[in-house]
């Protein structure tokens, strides 16, 4: 009736299923459940329409009450702000969780949440989760107020625009903040350096694409987080690219000894110091961050990868690079780092003509693909090399004349995928 599939790449900590399949009969029985116990309800604003609560279809009077656990609220540019006061009023003591998302992302919208009765505040002791979406607070103040929620356990900031609000660094049982995809057009200033975190309870901290923004300080501390487990940052070519990453990277080596995973994506950077195409030392650092778990990489490396050194990305287990234009074979590296276990070799990643897999290299390699390599032709594994390879990936490599011969050595392989190749090369497969 329910069949589960695990992401065995998955940091620990981490949300480890990739899918979940129900059969009709158990999702109908699902949705029943969810009705019968108001486990969700979501409240429409959208079209300057009166609140409608979905699958229920009752329209809110003046004795509509949301007796539920969890809460969405869907707006759009005719949202009035003013209409949350009414909503709060009505909501169960017991409430649990409440999401608020601009369907129409408009990045000119702005709204005042208006949640200024402290009674409020005082009524959801039971209140654990809250997340925006697509919203651009109308000052300060109109989001000064998620520091009153004491109880809270985590916290979204989704495309949010403004200032930081400071008050969300003191939430003592606070476990999980995320300003994924957020943008702050202001920095926020922090009196002090070093300034201590009260909540000492957050284990996952999640950063936008442009964290330089969020603060005014050269370098930001999270003085207090003994409890830190995991960091994830996902910067982009904005104009300060590598400020902004050196920025995390600063974060995570300071608080190193806490930190138990560190995942990375960045975007469009060129790591090139000059025109010969030596990478810079901001590579070097980004593959000699501490505990990190998780890599994807689009942009320029310059010629090669970083040379070896027995610490480089030795948790490291899984990487992913686009568009790094690299010309010596980055397999001899790759190669050395104990614990990869999926490798993602994209669009012209590699520019040279052959790869070389040597014996005992990739000990722990499960997954590889191999993806637009264009000048690929010619790729070589020496027996004992990538001894626990189960899956294999080549799409569109269009000069690789065939599949390397020492591929028969690979006892564990269970699955080859062959996408748009040359019919010579398919022909040398079967």
């Amino acid at each position: 009736m329910v069949i589960v599939e695990l992401d065995e790449f998955a940091a620990p900590g981490l949300l480890k299923y990739k899918h979940c399949y129900l059969h009709d009969l158990m999702r109908e029985l699902c949705l029943m459940k969810c009705s019968e116990e108001n486990y969700v309800k979501v409240v429409d604003f959208q079209g300057g329409r009166q609140p409608v609560l979905e699958r229920f279809s009752v329209i809110m009077d003046d004795k509509t009450t949301f007796n539920t656990y969890r809460l969405a609220i869907h707006t759009d540019g005719n949202f009035k702000g003013d209409a949350i006061g009414k909503i709060t009023e009505r909501l169960s003591p017991r409430l649990r969780s409440i999401t608020f998302t601009d369907m129409s992302q408009d990045e000119n919208f702005s709204v005042d949440m208006a949640w200024t009765s402290s009674e409020i505040f005082n009524r959801f002791k039971c209140l654990r989760i809250l997340g925006f979406d697509w919203y651009t607070f109308v000052n300060k103040k109109s989001i000064e107020f998620v520091g009153k929620f004491i109880h809270l356990r985590s916290i979204c900031f989704n495309s949010c625009k403004d200032e930081l609000p400071l008050q969300v660094l003191n939430l003592p049982f606070l476990q999980s903040l995320n300003f994924e995809g957020s943008v702050w057009t202001n920095a926020t200033k922090i009196p002090k350096l070093d300034v201590v975190w009260k909540a000492k309870r957050l284990r996952h901290l999640l950063f936008p694409g442009n964290s330089v923004k969020m603060v005014d300080q050269e370098k930001f501390r999270l003085c207090g987080l003994v409890q830190l487990e995991v960091i994830t940052d996902s910067t982009q070519n904005n104009g300060s690219c590598n400020e902004s990453l050196s920025l995390i990277l600063n974060c995570i080596e300071v608080n190193s000894p806490n930190i138990g995973h560190v995942l990375l994506t960045i975007y469009n950077c060129n790591f090139t110091e000059n025109e010969s195409g030596t990478n810079s030392n901001l590579v070097r650092k980004v593959f000699n961050c501490h505990h990190l778990m998780e890599l994807m990489i689009e942009g320029s490396l310059g010629n090669k990868l970083p040379r070896y050194e027995i610490n480089l990305a030795s948790s490291l287990r899984r990487l992913a690079l686009s568009g790094s234009e690299i010309i010596e074979d980055p397999m001899e590296i790759l190669g050395k780092l104990p614990n990869l276990r999926k490798l993602q070799l994209l669009m012209n990643s590699f520019m040279g003509k052959e790869m070389v897999c040597h014996n005992m290299r990739f000990p722990s390699l499960t997954n590889l693909s191999l993806k637009g390599l264009h000048n690929l032709e010619k790729w070589r594994i020496d027996e004992g090399a990538m001894c626990n390879l189960m899956e294999l990936e080549i799409r569109n490599c269009k000069t690789l004349h065939m599949t390397p011969i020492g591929l028969r050595f690979i006892s564990t392989v269970k699955e080859l995928s062959t996408v748009d190749m040359p019919a010579e090369f398919i022909e040398k497969l079967l």
